[in-house]
């Protein structure tokens, strides 16, 4: 189904980070969401998609409504979003992510900050 969106909307009004988000993003399509929990971590307003405030649904629509009409900015934002996906979300990044922090957690003294996995 994604295939054959051009754009994709996130309008949850509490989400820490949705799976279908970086689904979209990995399938390199722009995203369209309510700035609310961790989604600013891969829908970066410009970047791969837009952001607007919680609850604004005119907001959201004219920002749908802005991408559809922008093909160029479209390929641009699916790519960008690809991309940020590959390098921070894929599971060789969070597989290492975990080690880091299992690591940390059994090392002497360890306190499982040091490798956790927002900082990958």
């Amino acid at each position: 189904l994604l295939a054959a969106c051009d754009v994709a909307a996130a309008p949850a009004t509490a989400e820490a980070l949705g799976l279908s988000t970086l689904g979209a993003l990995a399938a390199g399509r722009p995203v369209v969401a309510y700035d609310v929990g961790e989604v600013r971590t891969a829908v970066l307003d410009g970047v791969t998609g837009r952001l607007v405030p919680p609850g604004d649904r005119r907001a959201l629509g004219l920002a749908i409504a802005d991408l559809l009409s922008d093909p160029a900015a479209r390929a641009r934002m699916g790519e960008a979003g690809r991309r940020l996906v590959r390098e921070r979300f894929s599971m060789d990044v969070m597989a290492r992510a975990m080690e880091r922090l299992y690591a940390d957690l059994v090392a002497p003294g360890g306190t499982g900050t040091e490798g956790s996995a927002s900082a990958a």
